[in-house]
């Protein structure tokens, strides 16, 4: 291998060689693994292999830049957000990266997924497309915390916002679902009133559908019943909020919808594996 260049050597034509992937934390999950690439240099290419692939992009120089410490070592400052990408199996995309920059790989297969999260997984719309969802990229940096009972817990919420978040809304319209007018009038409803009760014929009224036809057409459009998808949504919502210290637990209940204190602790271990208080200190 080539020794460094110095100041009397002329830089090399070819390509700097792509970064290799370190096992980064042994989860005891089948079909799951967690890789890091350390301080990677120009571009890096990511082969899916039989996995879905999610890599997140730390950008460390921005990240000091916006806490008012920047990195003086770095001649060439990069403002770009941290994003997340995700890549299908068979699938592979190329990333431009520097030494300032880290880059996190989740894998697992399809059957690990739908263990995790119980339910068929649809594969996410925006394939190879970065994503800027800041709620995603710190919920992947504390699966790689390096506590893998921590990141065995934080996989199943971070599978389900991955399918949410990257889902274009042109491909939910599928045939014997609700159409692209009835699901946006759904969601905007649903999201600004997940701290009242939203019964089922409520949300059938809004589309103008009996309660019978509306529960079969939004299980076709989004693979799960109403009232399981919208008890995601708070949860979902929930561990947002929670990261909040000034809310307290109570109050984040209250905002998901939750009267009892008790059953949102409940609910919540159940989608997460943790309890509020447990979640709070992770995300702190």
């Amino acid at each position: 291998m080539a020794g460094r260049s110095t100041f009397a050597q002329p830089r090399p034509a070819v390509a700097p060689v792509h970064a290799v992937e370190q096992p980064a934390l042994a989860v005891p999950l089948d079909g799951v693994t967690l890789t890091r690439l350390d301080r990677p240099k120009g571009p890096v290419d990511i082969q899916s292999g039989e996995t879905l692939t999610v890599v997140v992009r730390i950008n460390r120089v921005a990240r000091a830049l916006r806490t008012g410490s920047p990195n003086g070592s770095c001649l060439e400052q990069c403002f770009a957000p941290d994003f997340i990408l995700m890549v299908g199996p068979g699938g592979q995309c190329k990333l431009a990266a520097h030494a300032d920059q880290d880059l996190l790989v989740v894998r697992a297969t399809m059957t690990a997924i739908e263990r995790l999260t119980g339910q068929p997984f649809r594969m996410p719309g925006h394939l190879e497309q970065p994503l800027a969802d800041r709620f995603l990229t710190d919920l992947v940096e504390r699966v790689f915390s390096g506590d893998a009972i921590l990141a065995e817990a934080l996989l199943r919420p971070l599978f389900m916002e991955v399918a949410m978040a990257s889902t274009p809304v042109r491909s939910l319209q599928v045939k014997g679902g609700l159409s692209l007018r009835q699901l946006s009038r759904l969601k905007d409803h649903v999201e600004t009133r997940l701290s009242q009760p939203l019964p089922n014929t409520e949300l059938a009224q809004l589309v103008q559908l009996s309660p019978f036809h509306f529960s079969r057409a939004f299980r076709n459009s989004m693979g799960a019943a109403p009232a399981a998808w919208i008890r995601m949504r708070r949860l979902s919502v929930a561990q947002k909020l929670l990261t909040d210290p000034k809310r307290s637990i109570i109050d984040v209940a209250a905002a998901v919808g939750y009267e009892s204190p008790s059953r949102f602790a409940t609910a919540f271990r159940g989608f997460t594996g943790l309890s509020p208080s447990a979640w709070r200190r992770a995300a702190g």
